[in-house]
């Protein structure tokens, strides 16, 4: 239908637009953040991810921690 050719093409684009670094769209429903409260299991996390070189999911779990905690994702004070 002109419908699904619509939703079609749109996939397309953002597809090639990711492709060439022009559009990120992480997957942050797919992140699982740490159960813990404590900074010690997001800063270990983060690290890990900043090693493994995955800037979309360190971004989710920023996120997450300034969704769960209402700041932004630091050392406490």
């Amino acid at each position: 239908t002109q419908e699904r050719a619509k939703r079609e093409a749109a996939d397309t684009e953002v597809a090639a637009r990711t492709r060439q670094g022009l559009l990120q769209v992480p997957d942050c429903a797919a992140f699982i953040p740490p159960a813990s409260d404590q900074y010690a299991a997001w800063s270990e996390l983060a690290e890990r991810l900043t090693a493994q070189g995955d800037p979309a999911a360190l971004n989710c779990l920023k996120r997450a921690y300034r969704e769960r905690f209402g700041v932004e994702f630091g050392p406490p004070r």
